[in-house]
This record gives structure tokens, sequence and C-alpha cells, in this order.
């Protein structure tokens, strides 16, 4: 059959999200067709949507298969298939991936949605910045992910935290991973609906992306900490270049791109720092007391300086709050002279 290539490509790239590096689940790094449904699942993120291939029910590689197609120069190319291999064909040129025609990725434990819900139009912009305050640290699960209210977003990595105040239509409070949660922003979900084990987001394309819902367990109480009373301070602004640059060393570091930010007397001090170098750079603010210091994720910091331009501290912490987003982290003493 004959199909635009940039049909297929885009259906697949819509749900990569749900494909696994490692085989965690039997054709878990595999796109799955199954008449005329294309579907992806890595046991914490299930994507479908409609397919362009009506007529294929196989499992095939999703990495040659990306890469063939993002190589073609061709608009339109020539799609066959047997038992055995997926064949992709354009001018003078032809690939075959070896394609498995029994389906073993258990796609059907994933409930299906019912009813669904408008989400929010800030839903997208609520998870980037919440999602920022998460981690890698398996080992305290309820730092990995985001807590869902009724009522709002909330992260925490036990040194930092992140609320913000939205309404979501969910029944309870729930824990979704965050890089489960991750996997919706910039696909232009505006819809929701939640069944027993799974919450699913929905765009305009029809793409349906589930994610994997945990009891909330010990998620800690964010309200003592949140709700303190410090001196003001000025944010220096126009930092974006600096941070940037300081970021070229701290993503180094994959599991904790941080940089490092220190308050001492007129001046806002930023150190990005990874294992072949470091960049470091002085700005001026408006603050006198104690030499402070904390650790942020870069893009956040810019985030945080380019919406407000103030913050609270206390000899604890440091918290920023503008419209309906608040963040707070642990400050340090700085022991060393600059």
């Amino acid at each position: 059959m004959k199909i635009k290539k940039l049909n297929l490509l885009n259906e697949l790239e819509l749900v990569s999200s749900g494909l696994s590096n490692r085989e965690i689940l039997e054709q878990s790094d595999s796109f799955v067709f199954v008449e005329g449904t294309l579907f992806t699942f890595n046991e914490e993120v299930s994507c479908r949507i409609d397919s362009c291939l009506e007529d294929l029910t196989a499992a095939v590689k999703a990495k040659p298969l990306l890469e063939v197609l993002r190589k073609m120069s061709e608009d339109e190319i020539e799609i066959n298939f047997d038992d055995s291999e997926f064949r992709v064909r354009g001018k003078r040129r032809e690939a075959g991936i070896r394609l498995e025609k029994d389906i073993t990725l258990p796609i059907r434990t994933v409930e299906e949605a019912e009813e669904w819900n408008p989400l929010p139009d800030n839903f997208d912009q609520a998870v980037q910045l919440v999602a920022q305050c998460a981690s890698d640290d398996q080992s305290q699960f309820h730092c990995t992910c985001i807590q869902i209210t009724p009522n709002e977003l909330q992260a925490t990595d036990n040194f930092q935290l992140a609320q913000y105040k939205i309404s979501v239509p969910v029944s309870n409070t729930t824990l979704v991973r965050r890089d489960s949660l991750k996997a919706i922003v910039d696909l232009g979900v505006d819809q929701i609906s939640e069944t027993e084990n799974w919450l699913h987001f929905k765009n305009q394309n029809g793409l349906v992306v589930s994610c994997r819902k945990y009891e909330v367990g010990t998620f800690p109480d964010f309200s003592k900490v949140i709700e303190f009373e410090g001196d003001k301070t000025k944010l220096p602004t126009g930092i974006s270049d600096a941070v940037k640059k300081a970021q070229i060393f701290s993503s180094e570091n994959l599991d904790t791109d941080l940089i490092l930010v220190e308050l001492k007397s007129g001046k806002f001090r930023i150190r990005g720092e990874g294992s072949n170098g470091w960049f470091t750079e002085v700005r001026k603010v408006t603050y006198s007391g104690n030499d402070l210091s904390f650790r942020i994720a870069p893009k956040l910091l810019i985030q945080l300086c380019n919406q407000h331009d103030e913050c609270e501290l206390n000899k604890e912490r440091i918290k920023v709050q503008f419209d309906n987003f608040t963040y707070v982290t642990t400050l340090n003493i700085v022991e060393e002279n600059e």
C-alpha cells in the first residue's frame, strides 16, 4: 500500500512516550499494530491512536522503523508486510524490518476510558513547573511522583517543593510518576478520564495517553512548609544567558541537573558544575542578610526570575510565589568566602 510518509511517522512519534529503551515487557520496545490501532506500552505509560495501517496486526521494533522513516526523503512510500517482515520502499531504496505476528504486549490490562472531562488550559504549564521539583531517587518513591488533587499539583525531592493551584477533574488525590506525566506535555491534550488504575489524557487527534496511578501513601503535607513569612528580596532579571552557560556543565549530571545559587550581601551567584568543568557568574541584588545557598533546576530558575521579581526568605527556606505557583527550597549556610 502507498501512504504519505509523514502520516505514519507522525503517528509513531505521537505514541513514542509509551516505548521503553529496554524491553521491560515483551514488545515494550516495539510499535504494536492491531486492526487499525497503534499501541505502545511500558508498564507506566500506554499510548494509542488510530493508524493508517488498517490491515496490519503485528509488533515492529520501534528504533529501526523510526530511523528508516526519518532518513527517507520521499513524501510517499510503499508499505508491505508478510508474516515475518515489515517492508518500507521508496525510490531506488527499500528496507525490511522483522515483525512478530503474535501480540504479547499486555495492552488489554490498561482500562479503557469511558467518560471524558475537559482539562484546564494551563495544565501543561502546571506539569512542566511542578515536575522540575521531583527526583529520580527510587529509594523514596513519593519523590519520583507528582501528586494530583482536585485542587492542585505538587512535587518534592525532600529539599525543594512546588505547588500549582489548579482545578483538575479527578475524584481523589493520587500519585503519578513524574516521567509518566511529562509524557503528555506538548501533545496538546485537552481531556482527562479516570479509571481505577489509570489517568487517561486525550488530544484533538484522538491520541490517548494513559498514566498509571498510585496511592498517595506517605506523600508529605506541604502546608506548614509553605506558610511562613520572611524578609523580601528582589530577584535578578535577565539571567537566562548566565543560567544556560552554567547548565552546559550541570547537565552532565543526568540524574540531578541542578545549579548552585549563592546569596551574599548584594550578590546573586550562579554556578554550574559537571565532570568536565564549571561556570560561574555574579549578578547584583538588593540583599543584605546572611550568606546562603540552594540548588535548583536551571529551567525553573529562569522561569521564576522571568515570572516574578521578588522572593521571601528566612534562615531555613526561600519562597517564590506568582499567580497559582509556589516554589520553596531549603537554604544552607555558605561557609566559604567568595
